[in-house]
């Protein structure tokens, strides 16, 4: 009984089938590797990969009255990003931005007079908008609010 990887014939067949798939199997790896090195993706820079929708951290302001927090107020806050070749702008601007919307959102509560009130979050939002359009420029984001809350 032979074997058939003995004879000449399918010893070269398995070698050649090895080298195809050896081959095979380095431009699979290699391939998309070294082209990701060389080229950015579109909006990615030096790191950089624009994100249309950016959270902020939570502002939270407390309300007081008569001396003694009465509560807090706690606002998550989205910007939708309009363009991407503004998107740098916004980010290196955050902590501008952010600062700013926790002094608005403070005078805001703070003129909360009947702790029984419920937030206006239209006129907190259109606040935190001109606010936005005030660091940056108009049109560039949309201040969304993702989840407003108010705690005894």
């Amino acid at each position: 009984m032979r074997s058939r990887f003995l004879d000449t014939g399918g010893l070269n067949t398995m070698i050649r089938l090895l080298s195809i798939f050896s081959v095979l199997i380095l431009f699979t790896f290699a391939g998309p590797a070294a082209d990701a090195e060389t080229k950015p993706k579109h909006g990615e820079e030096a790191g950089f990969v624009f994100q249309r929708f950016v959270a902020l951290e939570v502002v939270s302001a407390p309300i007081i009255n008569r001396n003694r927090i009465r509560g807090r107020a706690e606002v998550e806050l989205v910007l939708e990003v309009l363009g991407e070749e503004k998107a740098k702008d916004v980010n290196a601007q955050m902590p501008r931005i952010h600062a700013a919307f926790i002094t608005v959102t403070q005078r805001y509560v703070g003129s909360i007079k009947p702790l029984t009130q419920p937030l206006d979050l239209d006129l907190l939002l259109r606040s935190l908008q001109a606010t936005a359009n005030q660091i940056l420029a108009p049109g560039i984001v949309v201040v969304l609010v993702q989840q407003a809350t108010y705690r005894r």
